[in-house]
């Protein structure tokens, strides 16, 4: 993965096949790298933090609990906050990386729209509340 993460993804135990999605993941790869183009303190351990974060909300047992919720819509980068959390660092820096972050999520929002109305999944896009086009603008 780069930037000092590879030692301590020892504790993910992946094989191979995990280890080359990771490697290749995009979204991974920048929530990472994050810290380290914003040059915040502690880079290493945000950046090791965030990955684990940004992983467990794909994993089947803990997905659930990162997805959107009534609660967040009142702010657009409400449901990133746990991977929004940085020791200094270039604010100009931080707020662009942030916006890309929920410019992917409404992204996805509008991509799984129809997807989640069918299995009464929230979304914010499908409900109303928020309007995709006006947030990717």
């Amino acid at each position: 993965m780069g930037n000092g993460l590879q030692p301590g993804l020892g504790i993910l135990n992946f094989g191979i096949a995990q280890t080359e999605w990771l490697q290749g993941c995009h979204m991974a790869r920048f929530i990472a790298a994050i810290p380290f183009l914003a040059k915040c303190g502690k880079a290493t351990e945000t950046s090791f933090a965030h990955l684990l974060v940004y992983l467990a909300s794909l994993d089947g047992s803990a997905k659930q609990l990162f997805f959107h919720k009534p609660e967040d819509d009142a702010e657009l980068h409400a449901r990133l906050s746990p991977i929004l959390n940085f020791h200094g660092g270039n604010e100009a820096t931080l707020l662009c990386c942030r916006d890309l972050l929920a410019l992917c999520m409404v992204s996805n929002y509008r991509k799984d729209a129809e997807a989640d109305q069918i299995v009464d999944k929230y979304n914010p896009l499908t409900k109303g509340t928020w309007d995709a086009d006006s947030l990717q603008e």
